[in-house]
């Protein structure tokens, strides 16, 4: 079930900021619904995005929390602003029904949402098109490392030379953030899981990041344009919906958007590290 509208209305909770409103109606159109030390994590969570002078750079942005699948399915962030038109769908849509209630945990550890590297993934109905090389990023709170090779954690791809994606490449020690046909950056590591985003800097030069530190950046990618296939989640899928990459990692969190600089990569760590940790899951 996807749906296009995103509701605003009163929580009734006096303080919550409104992009934590309009996640607490929607989620509650779906049979969800949160806890007190769950919305004060959101709500410092947003304070902090609006603070830093961020919130304007997010197309999408999921946290995957609330008390049950159907809530976290529904993105905090689902547009630049929280009154603006939706960008892609209001809910990220549980393709084929595949994901079931215990792929989700909400708080510890083994909090988060987890693929299985087969058929399961989220549609976001945001196109790739939405975005301009050389001003996009994408972002993925790994909580688990990859155990098979190219595994995107989320991504657009029309073809070998339209792509947009990140995600494992060699399982668990090497990790991609992917740029039309060129691998933009590529960093080897001892472990796939921490917070991992990748930036365009202009459309031949990218910088991959891990937990707010630049491990990986090219200046001669190449230059191209982007893919008009939907973004998906725990994978990357072609114009039937049919998934043609799957993730199996555990995810904390989600990101789309416009590209960041280094300190504002700085400042984004900063606030989800916050968040997951309010949560018990961060690594």
């Amino acid at each position: 079930m996807s749906f296009n509208v995103k509701t605003i209305g009163t929580d009734g909770i006096v303080g919550n900021h409104p992009d934590v409103t309009s996640w607490l109606n929607t989620i509650s159109l779906v049979g969800g619904n949160a806890n007190s030390s769950t919305i004060a994590a959101l709500n410092t969570f947003c304070n902090s995005i609006s603070s830093a002078g961020l919130r304007n750079k997010f197309y999408r942005l999921n946290l995957f929390c609330g008390n049950n699948l159907t809530s976290c399915l529904v993105p905090l962030y689902v547009n630049t602003q929280w009154n603006n038109p939706v960008l892609g769908f209001s809910i990220d849509t549980n393709n084929n029904n595949n994901f079931i209630s215990t792929d989700y945990v909400e708080t510890g550890v083994n909090g988060g949402l987890i693929g299985n590297g087969s058929n399961k993934c989220l549609l976001t109905g945001l196109k790739g098109t939405e975005l301009s090389a050389g001003d996009r990023h994408l972002s993925a709170y790994e909580i688990t490392n990859a155990t098979t090779d190219y595994s995107p954690s989320l991504g657009s791809a029309e073809s070998n030379v339209l792509q947009h994606a990140i995600g494992p490449w060699t399982a668990s020690t090497n990790y991609f953030y992917r740029t039309h046909n060129t691998v933009g950056g590529n960093a080897n590591t001892t472990k796939n899981i921490g917070f991992w985003l990748g930036s365009d800097s202009s459309p031949t030069a990218s910088v991959l990041y891990m937990n707010g530190s630049s491990v990986a950046s090219t200046s001669s990618q190449s230059a191209g344009g982007s893919p008009s296939i939907q973004y998906a989640i725990f994978g990357i899928v072609n114009s039937s919906n049919v998934i043609q990459e799957a993730s199996e990692v555990r995810l904390g969190a989600y990101s789309i958007g416009l590209s960041l600089n280094s300190s504002e990569v700085t400042r984004f760590n900063t606030i989800m590290q916050t968040f997951q940790t309010s949560l018990g899951r961060n690594v």
